[in-house]
């Protein structure tokens, strides 16, 4: 189906904005409709540099239109965002283009609003004129209200943050937050070896350069049609951050041992215990639903591994297992850590979301320690930077169990030597956030 690209990234902020996931509408919207390559890129670009910066573009609309972005009719506001944002970040796109597709797509959009298309015009045409001589909210007078326009994230979330890291660390994160992500992949070594595997995709013409803290990680420079390759459908590699890859670090399962993976989906950790297992041993790995599972079937089976067993199940009330000698809760979480991937996450989230996520993770905790062997290992991760949602709910869970911190291995990045906590950032590691602490059940002398 030909759809007009513009068209096409309208839906998906408007999906996005009635709480669907934008990697969920995007892949939707892209399969159903034929859109040459470079479209579908700039499809995706738009898209999510409108999100990344959205409350600057705001700043900017609201200064040209001389009136609140929340009194404009919501596709309305989304049609300038998209707009403001090529005028704004892209090149390639001339003024004149983005200011005529808009009030185009205004008339079509907007057919019973004839105001409609002349306002857009004036306010595209304002923020071309006024985009150098703007000036932003001043940070001796408010200081939240100026990084949170300067980089694009919601007031309640830089004051949360400001809470817990000095304003030039913050400053650094949110910068971090606003970059295009790398694209990482994790090399199966069930099936091959990083350089074998780097070999392969060059060969196919995909240039890549090895990961700097995880040693399955590569980088790969040029992505698009990865997907489409024999090597991806074949189970050589799996698309993970180095930072995700690091969990299964610090779980470090060895062969013939018995696995908990207790909230497991898609299964890029419990693939990867597997590899690091060798296939050997089990790995009970458990999710909430049967389609969540439903991937970790699919991706064990397309990577060629055969010691996970999958069951749905819901984490806080697992009931005749099996005490495993490793358990690992990757619990559900706000995903602050992944703002970069996922730039909705931003203007989505709330502190009403995350206490109450910290009162399921510290439920899921509970309930999965309890299939912990005596002198076994648990590890609790999360991908956010959210000091409730991780250090408060391992403190917590400390004073009530009878688990104590056990070291990460030695050299172990986002770590202080001798450390049972890792804490990694995009601004620090270059990774996205990811949280990890590891304990043992018993008395310390138990193994």
């Amino acid at each position: 189906m030909r759809v007009n690209s513009r068209e096409i990234m309208l839906s998906i902020l408007k999906q996005v904005r009635s709480g669907r996931f934008l990697d969920d509408a995007l892949i939707d919207l892209m399969a159903v409709t034929d859109l040459k390559r470079e479209d579908a890129s700039l499809v995706r670009e738009v898209v999510y540099g409108t999100l990344r910066h959205r409350r600057l573009l705001d700043y900017h609309i609201e200064a040209s239109a001389r009136r609140s972005v929340r009194s404009l009719h919501p596709d309305v506001l989304d049609l300038l965002r998209l707009s403001c944002y090529q005028i704004l970040f892209l090149d390639r796109v001339p003024d004149f283009a983005a200011v005529h597709e808009a009030v185009s797509l205004a008339r079509r959009v907007c057919p019973g609003r004839p105001g409609v298309p002349g306002f857009v015009n004036g306010c595209l045409r304002g923020v071309i004129r006024n985009r150098r001589s703007l000036s932003l909210p001043s940070r001796s007078e408010n200081l939240v209200k100026h990084l949170g326009v300067c980089y694009s994230h919601p007031d309640w979330l830089v004051s949360y943050w400001l809470d817990y890291m000095d304003c030039r660390d913050l400053e650094s994160l949110l910068c971090a937050n606003n970059r295009v992500p790398p694209f990482t992949i994790r090399t199966n070594t069930l099936k091959t070896d990083r350089t074998s595997l780097a070999l392969s995709l060059a060969q196919r013409g995909f240039e890549c350069v090895p990961g700097e803290i995880a040693p399955e990680a590569l980088v790969v420079k040029n992505p698009a049609g990865i997907m489409d390759t024999d090597l991806y459908e074949n189970g050589y590699f799996f698309v993970q951050d180095e930072a995700s890859m690091l969990v299964s670090l610090a779980v470090a399962p060895g062969p013939r041992e018995r696995i908990i993976d207790a909230c497991s989906a898609p299964g890029g950790k419990t693939t990867h215990m597997a590899a690091l297992m060798g296939n050997e041993g089990e790995i009970l790995a458990l999710d909430i639903s049967e389609e969540r599972i439903g991937k970790v079937r699919e991706n064990c089976a397309r990577l060629g591994v055969t010691c996970v067993r999958c069951a749905v199940s819901d984490a806080k009330k697992l009931r005749d297992v099996q005490l495993a000698d490793r358990v690992l809760v990757d619990a559900p979480c706000s995903g602050l850590g992944v703002i970069r991937r996922n730039p909705d996450i931003k203007w989505s989230r709330s502190m009403r979301d995350i206490r109450g996520l910290a009162v399921l993770q510290k439920e899921i905790l509970a309930a999965a320690s309890k299939w912990v062997r005596p002198g076994g290992i648990l590890v609790y991760s999360t991908c956010t930077l959210s000091p409730i949602e991780n250090e408060e709910v391992i403190e917590a869970f400390l004073a009530s169990s009878d688990f104590h911190p056990d070291a990460l291995p030695e050299g172990f990045p986002g770590a202080e030597p001798g450390s049972c906590m890792a804490r990694l950032t995009p601004s620090l590691q270059g990774t996205d956030g990811f949280f990890m602490f590891r304990m043992r059940r018993g008395g310390r002398d138990q193994a």
